[in-house]
């Protein structure tokens, strides 16, 4: 059980060491410090309808929807 514990700490640091590499370098993804006080002001300011992403960003530019990834 320990080891088991173990491995799946390992392999979700893994995982998330993976997403960060890969959101990092997506241009449409705007990193928000969730420390500070106006967190939603900033996020609406940033990404809401009006925002750089706007409602309709929901795939890569220039790549049918459901090919947001490369291999897909």
């Amino acid at each position: 059980e320990d080891e088991a514990r173990a491995e799946t700490v390992k392999a979700t640091r893994r995982f998330a060491r993976r997403q960060e590499a890969w959101f990092r370098r997506d241009p449409r993804v705007s990193w928000l410090d969730a420390t500070a006080g106006d967190l939603l002001e900033r996020a609406v300011a940033c990404c809401g309808p009006a925002g750089r992403a706007g409602a309709g960003a929901t795939h890569a530019p220039g790549r049918p929807a459901g090919q947001d990834r490369p291999g897909t």
